[in-house]
């Protein structure tokens, strides 16, 4: 137990305080270098890559902008909404408020009409019973 994930000596010998690499050592496998073109040729794919992800990117931003100026035209228009809606429900009380001096009026106006008509049927009435003397007194009266 006590040795447990230790290197033993004889993996360090000759290797200056550095592990053995291989299937004996603790190091990584030592692999072969690929050869130089496969090099170049993964790194054009890679630049390749990069190009690609950059359009990616330029597309992106430009329809992250065009989004942006579409939410900003969007919130404009519910703006002038607003605006209109407020205009819509001041006209609409007004026109609420007319109404009931409409009916008011109206209200006022059947009243008064019958009152008239009450007055001319008990002038009619007098007149019938005393004559023109009553029809002077009731002139003077309503005066």
């Amino acid at each position: 137990m006590a040795g447990r994930h230790r290197v033993r000596r004889e993996a360090m010998k000759d290797r200056r305080g550095y592990p053995i690499e291989g299937p004996n050592g603790r190091g990584p496998p030592m692999r072969p270098l690929p050869h130089p073109a496969m090099l170049e040729e993964e790194l054009e794919m890679q630049r390749a890559e990069i190009r690609t992800l950059l359009a990616d990117n330029r597309r992106l931003v430009e329809y992250r902008m065009m989004l942006q100026l579409e939410v900003g035209a969007a919130k404009e228009e519910i703006h002038r909404m607003n605006v209109g809606f407020s205009d819509i429900r001041a006209e609409e009380e007004m026109q609420s408020r007319e109404l009931y001096e409409v009916q008011k009026l109206t209200s006022v106006r059947k009243e008064l009409t019958t009152k008239v008509q009450t007055l001319t049927q008990d002038l009619a009435r007098l007149q019938s019973d005393n004559g023109p003397a009553s029809l002077v007194f009731v002139f003077i009266f309503l005066s």
